[in-house]
């Protein structure tokens, strides 16, 4: 299972590269850090992309491909130990694994960017425009986790990726997606192992309510945001859209697309584009 996940982002890594899209390590040996970018002359927007849990930045090559258009910049970062970065020994927790994000992004931001995180991603996101108001232009969330949650909530999450067979993975898949895909039925296994990975617990366990956005970060926040949350999302509960909408300040607008699960840039990608482009466009 584990060679089949490799040899399909390898493939889809070499798509990229026949994209225009540079391929690099960043960082220290040994914990160096994935990162895909590309650039042209143009006086469009810098775009950075943040993964979620579990993925990598390679499953986000439809959306990355069709945010060329306009864009001076677009880039997508491998969590540490995820995707085509090294992994470290120990593995990071998932404080250790943010600063090592928001290092990075200092590096590579020489003017305001547009940044994009889902789910994981999202969370790491709005702590790096809380950190760093001044390098963000734009923040756009996909299902964001990060807000807090009741111990109902927490341990719903929990179980959706508590998983131990193929029919696990195959009901995952069903929740990560509107409709899961044809070939969902065949990937149940794989799913298993993406989500057991040792960094994926990791993450997991060192998860604790100081992770957690307060009440009064949300109302410091920024950047214009806009924050998607399909109306067929599943994987985080209703009440963290709840608690966004009810703490988040003025600036931050939300929509709740039709045909949206919680990974609509592999599902609705030009769609979800077309979104992105008329907000940072507005």
């Amino acid at each position: 299972m584990a060679a089949a996940i490799d040899l399909q982002q390898r493939l889809v890594r070499w798509m990229l590269h026949r994209r225009g899209f540079q391929s690099a390590l960043r960082g220290s040996p040994g914990s160096r850090l994935h990162v895909y970018s590309w650039e042209q002359e143009s006086d469009g927007p810098d775009i950075v992309v943040i993964h979620g849990i579990g993925t990598n930045a390679t499953s986000f090559a439809p959306l990355l491909v069709r945010l060329r258009r306009g864009a001076r910049r677009v880039i997508a970062i491998d969590l540490p130990a995820h995707g085509f970065s090294e992994i470290p020994d120990p593995l990071p927790s998932l404080e250790e694994s943010f600063s090592q994000i928001a290092e990075l992004l200092d590096e590579l931001i020489d003017r305001p960017i547009v940044l994009i995180g889902a789910s994981l991603g999202g969370a790491i996101a709005l702590k790096y425009s809380l950190r760093s108001p001044e390098q963000i232009y734009r923040l756009a969330l996909i299902s964001p986790a990060g807000a807090p949650m009741s111990p109902e909530g927490r341990a719903e999450v929990d179980g959706r990726f508590n998983l131990e067979t193929a029919s696990d993975g195959r009901e995952f898949l069903s929740c990560l997606f509107h409709k899961r895909p044809w070939y969902g039925a065949l990937i149940g296994g794989q799913v298993v192992s993406l989500l057991n990975r040792p960094i994926v617990r990791r993450f997991f366990e060192t998860i604790d309510i100081g992770d957690m956005l307060t009440a009064k970060e949300a109302a410091t926040l920024e950047p214009v945001t806009l924050i998607i949350w399909g109306r067929s999302e599943r994987i985080l509960p209703s009440e963290c859209l709840s608690w966004y909408r009810t703490h988040m300040p003025e600036t931050v607008s939300f929509v709740e697309p039709e045909g949206y699960g919680h990974s609509p840039h592999l599902e609705r990608p030009g769609d979800l584009v077309k979104r992105l482009w008329g907000f940072i466009d507005a």
